[in-house]
């Protein structure tokens, strides 16, 4: 009969040394080539729209980091509206690197609908993270037409992608507080000049106010002024009239007096000459004039006939 002993074996610690080792030299190596071929800086040189609005993002669906990065800008306490597309890839292990790439080419053909690309990963240990040190994806970034930007959801070790990319933030919640703080940038200056604006707008309403309650008191004093004045020149025109009026009458009735008296005079003087004339056909004729030989005014005379019925005067 054989007997076999066994001895249980326990796992203490793992010491990554040699395999983060492996990660730091294809860092170094993958940054020593961006820099050689003059692109390590070339996606930060470009311009992030001054409202980067419209964001097309490399994530999961699922993962935490995408959830916390749209429950930030969604729910932002300013309203302010992002539009955004998701790409979906895998993040962290060897796929991650064709993964990436595949969706980097797919917004290239529609890459004027956006105004950056947002790589969002919900965090991972730092050898989940070596995919991001790879050579061919870090190029891929750094060449890439629009400003690409990293939430890969850690504080160490940072990757090549981090670095090469045209803004880095510890966490997807981060990099969405960063999207908001250009809003706040353009939006906060815009309030305080609209309320400036509005300030200096009432205080010059109130001035214009003034000025014009004050012209119209001026105006209304000048015209009750010149209205009294008028009335016045009209009282006192009016008042002349009257005078001069009654003058007038006056005078022309004396003289209308001293006509009729001597109209009367002259009447009776020449009333006593009374002279009848007999016509051809043997009518008499009555004739009567009156001249004075003390008064240079002359009467009409007035011939009549002596008709049947009284006297007529003969044409």
């Amino acid at each position: 009969m054989q007997v076999k002993l066994a001895s249980p074996l326990q796992i203490i610690d793992i010491d990554p040394q040699y395999t983060l080792g492996d990660l730091e030299n294809e860092k170094r190596e993958t940054i020593k080539k961006l820099k050689l071929e003059g692109i390590y800086d070339q996606n930060k040189e470009l311009a992030l729209a001054f409202l980067p609005q419209r964001i097309t993002i490399i994530s999961v669906a699922t993962s935490k980091g995408f959830g916390d990065f749209i429950d930030v800008i969604d729910k932002n306490s300013w309203n302010y509206k992002f539009l955004y597309l998701l790409f979906p890839s895998i993040l962290q292990g060897d796929k991650a690197v064709t993964g990436i790439m595949a969706q980097l080419k797919r917004i290239k053909k529609v890459i004027h609908y956006f105004d950056a690309v947002a790589i969002i990963r919900g965090g991972g240990g730092d050898v989940g993270l070596s995919c991001y040190n790879n050579y061919e994806l870090a190029k891929a970034i750094a060449l890439f037409p629009i400003p690409v930007i990293t939430g890969t959801g850690h504080v160490t070790n940072e990757t090549v992608c981090e670095m090469i990319a045209h803004t880095n933030a510890i966490t997807p919640t981060k990099l969405a507080e960063f999207l908001i703080q250009k809003f706040h940038n353009f939006s906060v200056p815009i309030q305080k000049a609209k309320e400036k604006i509005a300030d200096k707008s009432r205080r010059l309403l109130r001035e214009e106010k003034t000025k014009l309650e004050s012209e119209l008191k001026l105006f209304r004093s000048i015209t009750v002024s010149i209205l009294n004045t008028n009335e016045n020149r009209i009282k006192n025109a009016s008042y002349a009239i009257q005078q001069q009026s009654q003058f007038i009458v006056k005078n022309n009735h004396e003289k209308l007096n001293v006509v009729q008296a001597k109209t009367r005079i002259a009447t009776r003087f020449n009333l006593n000459q009374l002279k009848v004339a007999v016509t051809p056909e043997k009518r008499p004729m009555v004739k009567l004039f009156a001249t004075s030989p003390s008064d240079s005014t002359t009467l009409a005379v007035v011939v009549f006939q002596i008709a049947p019925f009284g006297l007529a005067p003969t044409p």
